[in-house]
């Protein structure tokens, strides 16, 4: 016993005199309240130590006070890593949080010191909820001083390339703070000539902010390009100032990034001043991938609307053997507009591994007369990878509840992911439980299970949601465990990241107790009680025991004294709401509209109690019963409601036609003393200006909101005439509270009803899809095919009219535009079109260059169209004294598909004809998501048939595209399988 005792005691001399940064101590932030401490060494962690999570619903803080005489305390931090939307550390310069706020973390390795007269810090790590990440862990350690600060700017981007004057884009820099403590600091973005700041550069904008060191932050700010500005190469230099003006290099101050200011042009001109999206990852031939385009107009004149087209090329340079992958619309361009176009495409099947590019081309198919056709085009270099496999988790899941009991059930929703780039037909999915947050062979397996296929999609990885719920084995002790998920936990798939097929999720193995309770009744209307009407509430809800209780309801009974009886009277309720509280989890209720009770129609005005009930069916197991009712005193009065409706005139139309929308606008009035909860309001056809059984309704609902007394409801709505409905003159009826939901003290003023007279259905022909034209290019002189499509918006017939097709120098029909030829078209019915295919020819005296052909519907106004402003639509066409080719090349052939549209299993016929070269041609359809469908080689040689089938019978309907390749030869046709 001597021994022993001698060697602890000289055990603990020699612990006493190593130095302090060997007997270094571990700080923990607890759970909830504060915690104050006095060293000047060791290291701070979250409540979860060194090798556990930290607490989701955590909101404790600790006080660090130096250990020496003067010291101020320093804490770097090596593990920072929190979800950013739920959790946070908060810093504060002093001995509390009423202190002078330091910073907010979540992310890097912040460096702060206290530079207050106590030389303390104040520290909170505060948790919402989210998934618990790494935690935190920060050195404590005392100075005299503060080292200087460093300021960075680093990795400024811009969000476009080029940009006109008096244009705006977005900059994003990132600063970091590499020395010294908190530190205000002020942006400077320049326009310069060069990348070094001077006084000659031209102030764009600026931004202020703070940070600790080892901290950083990403800025952002839109900027303009002043107006004047000479068109040329600029840079935009983004310059980091410290307030303190002492930072000891101000070498990496400045960030630069270069910057073309484009010169306009005086009509249109689209260019692809930028690539809003990065250049696509690593792609294969199965895998989709998505690419966005910012195509800015740069002249001075509003642009129509236009397609992009998307190449795959061997180069950087558009060619005639390049393969069209896409199209995606872009709007209309105006002027010193931009707008993005974005698309999802696929390669070719049987492309090789590679570097290859994708050729971005505005106007691919020459819609738009452009002063400046040069700029069109944007290369993105595109790598083709083998494809790989690997499966993980998606980062959000659900695990209710956190607190299970041994024994108990366990509801997990988590998403199994593909973040490879090749389909995976099936993976298996394990759901362990563990001690620790690795998986060993003594984990306990709960279930597993195969998911599948999880398929490869454009720009994001594909997930597969998957609900499970687990049983908590019997036998299971209290305390901290975890659960595992595994993706293929047997190692059956070859992956190229096995890292990262395990989620580690914090449990709590509670002993099942659960105890709830309602406090804090109130009756929080400002409206008194009545009969007939819903009652807003507000309690506490609360679980007083120690596991999660799901889900919990609440009913509500009417009583003649504080205590719940059986003859006390259930409430009516449109919904229930279910709650889920975890173990000494309390949560505010406030109850209204489709959550209230109603108070019935038969209740006699006077003294009640209302009474909350926690879980009334009783279908939670609870260790007390007796605290689950809470009672408030109502006064129950006569409910004193007046429903009113109000048309709002510059909405009412005067007149309609049979089949006609009505865009109608309301108020809904409450002249009462009580709220109306979703009241309903209906619309009619009526004879006179009295409700009855036998109008017409045509539209309405019930309201989604409740009209409380004194207020008003702003309504619209979009009632359709009957098509059948006779001309002549009737009343049009707003009605509230058709449905006579509500006892209200004036029921004669809840119609409003305005003359409106239904005149015969009009017919509406228009235009909603660009027409077709067959060639592009024409002599003077020459006959063009035509093919459109002639649609009848309206509610009549349209009858028997024609097209016109007109030359025009720009997209707008008038009165010196040249009339090249006309179609006739059959009546079309309501709701339908007509395909109209036919020819007209180019003016033999008309000059080279590019023109607009207009389409012109009912050109002879032979119809009675209800809307004129949709009967003309247009394309362009390019009249050239000698057949030239600009992007289209036939080999010197004239070239014929037809028919177009071709029904379903009738061969398209492809025909070269006339005096050509000899050549090879491929034909390669593709269908709208740019995959091949069909292909075949035919030799070319003048004099001889040159014709090709293309088979339709496996072809689904929809629109294609025929894409004709070979030496001299380049063109494009759109085809439409009916």
């Amino acid at each position: 016993m001597k021994i022993s005792t001698f060697l602890y005691l000289l055990l603990l001399t020699i612990l006493v005199l190593q130095p302090a940064r060997l007997r270094a101590q571990n700080y923990l932030l607890p759970v909830a309240g504060t915690a104050s401490y006095t060293t000047c060494t060791g290291t701070l962690y979250d409540d979860g130590g060194p090798d556990a999570l930290y607490d989701t619903e955590a909101k404790g803080s600790v006080t660090l006070r130096p250990g020496t005489a003067g010291g101020k305390l320093k804490l770097a931090f090596s593990l920072l890593e929190l979800d950013s939307v739920r959790s946070s550390v908060t810093v504060y310069d002093g001995l509390d949080t009423n202190a002078p706020y330091i910073g907010r973390f979540y992310h890097g390795l912040p460096t702060v010191y206290a530079t207050g007269s106590t030389g303390a810090l104040t520290i909170v790590l505060a948790s919402y909820g989210g998934q618990a990440r790494r935690g935190m862990a920060a050195a404590i350690s005392c100075v005299t001083g503060v080292p200087p600060t460093d300021l960075a700017a680093q990795s400024l981007r811009l969000s476009a390339t080029g940009v006109p004057t008096n244009d705006s884009f977005t900059a994003e820099v990132r600063i970091a703070n590499l020395s010294g403590p908190l530190n205000s600091y002020r942006l400077n973005y320049l326009l310069s000539t060069d990348n070094v700041a001077g006084y000659g550069d031209v102030p764009l904008g600026t931004s202020t902010w703070s940070l600790a060191q080892g901290d950083w932050t990403f800025n952002e700010l839109s900027l303009r390009v002043p107006t004047g500005t000479a068109p040329g190469t600029y840079y935009v230099l983004c310059e980091a100032i410290p307030d303190a003006l002492n930072d000891i290099s101000y070498l990496n101050n400045t960030a630069a990034a270069p910057l073309t200011v484009l010169a306009q042009t005086p009509r249109v001109d689209l260019a692809l001043t930028d690539v809003s999206a990065p250049a696509p990852r690593p792609v294969t031939v199965s895998m989709p991938f998505y690419v966005k385009n910012r195509v800015q107009n740069l002249g001075r004149t509003v642009a129509i609307a236009s397609q992009m087209g998307y190449y795959f090329s061997a180069d950087a340079t558009l060619s005639p053997d390049d393969a069209l992958l896409g199209t995606a619309p872009a709007e209309m361009a105006l002027i010193d507009k931009y707008i993005v176009a974005q698309t999802e495409l696929t390669l070719p099947p049987g492309t090789a591994l590679g570097t290859y590019y994708l050729l971005s081309v505005a106007d691919y198919d020459d819609q738009v007369i452009e002063d400046n056709e040069q700029n069109n085009v944007f290369a993105q270099r595109l790598t083709v990878v083998p494809p790989t496999t690997n499966v993980g988790f998606e980062s959000t899941r659900t695990v209710a509840p956190t607190q299970p009991m041994a024994g108990g059930s366990l509801y997990v929703r988590c998403s199994a992911q593909n973040k490879g780039s090749s389909v995976v037909d099936s993976v298996g999915v394990g759901y362990y439980l563990s001690a620790d947050a690795t998986l060993s062979p003594d984990d306990v397996l709960l279930d597993q299970l195969p998911v599948g296929p999880l398929l490869v999609w454009a720009f994001t990885n594909y997930s597969l949601p998957i609900s499970r719920t687990l049983t908590v084995p019997v036998g299971t002790p209290p305390g901290k465990r975890y659960l595992l998920l595994v993706a293929d936990p047997r190692n059956q798939l070859a992956e190229s990241d096995e890292t990262d097929n395990l989620v580690a999720i914090a449990l709590d193995i509670a002993v099942p107790v659960i105890d709830l309770t309602i406090s804090s009744l109130r009756y929080t209307s400002a409206y008194p009680p009545a009969t007939g009407t819903p009652l807003v509430l507000r309690y506490t809800l609360a679980n007083l025991g120690t596991t999660q209780a799901y889900p919990v309801g609440v009913g509500y009974f009417l009583s003649t004294d504080n205590q719940l009886s059986a003859d006390d009277v259930p409430l009516p309720l449109r919904s229930q709401q279910g709650t889920l509280l975890a173990g000494g989890a309390s949560q505010v209720m406030d109850v209204s509209d489709l959550y209230s009770p109603f108070l019935p129609a038969s209740t006699a005005p006077g003294a009640y109690y209302l009474l909350a009930v926690a879980d009334p069916l009783q279908q939670i197991a609870e260790t007390n019963e007796t605290n689950n009712v809470a009672a408030v005193a109502l006064q129950v009065g006569v409910p004193v409601l007046d429903l009113t409706l109000t048309f709002k005139p510059n909405m009412l139309p005067a007149q309609a036609s049979a089949g006609a929308v009505l865009n109608l606008g309301y108020y809904v009035n409450n002249a009462g003393s009580t709220p109306a909860a979703t009241p309903s309001v209906g619309f009619y056809l009526s004879t006179d200006a009295q409700l009855s059984s036998n109008d017409i309704l045509i539209g309405g609902g019930r309201l989604r909101n409740t009209a409380y007394p004194s207020y008003y409801i702003d309504g619209s709505s979009k009632p359709v005439v009957p098509p059948t409905l006779a001309p002549g003159n009737y009343y049009l009826l707003g009605a509230v509270d058709d449905l006579n939901d509500f006892a209200e003290t004036n029921e004669t003023n809840n119609v409003q009803a305005v003359a409106l007279a239904i005149t015969a259905a009009r017919p509406d022909v228009a235009w909603q899809q660009t027409p077709y034209l067959t060639p592009r290019q024409a002599v003077a002189g020459s006959l063009v095919t035509t093919e459109s499509y002639v649609y009848n918006l309206g509610a009549g017939l349209a009858d028997a009219t024609a097209v016109g097709y007109y030359l025009s120098a720009d997209p707008v029909f008038s009165a010196d535009d040249v009339l090249m030829g006309r179609t006739p078209v059959a009546p079309v019915q309501p709701g339908y079109s007509a395909t109209v295919e036919g020819t007209f020819t180019v003016p033999a005296a008309t000059a080279s260059g590019r023109y607009y052909v207009l389409f012109v519907a009912d050109p002879l106004l032979a119809l009675d169209d209800s809307n004129r402003s949709n009967n003309v639509i247009h394309t362009t066409i390019t009249v050239t004294p000698l057949p030239l080719a600009t992007r289209e090349q036939t080999a010197g052939y004239a070239l014929q598909v037809s028919p177009v549209p071709v029904a379903r299993a009738t061969p398209l016929l492809v025909q070269f004809s006339g005096a050509g070269i000899r050549t090879e041609a491929a034909l390669i359809l593709y269908n709208s998501m740019g995959q091949e469908v069909f292909s075949q080689s035919l030799a070319l040689a003048p004099g001889q048939r040159n014709q090709a089938a293309v088979s339709t019978a496996n072809l689904a309907a929809g629109v294609y595209i025929l894409h004709l390749t070979g030496p001299g030869l380049n063109a494009v046709r759109r085809v439409v399988v009916e």
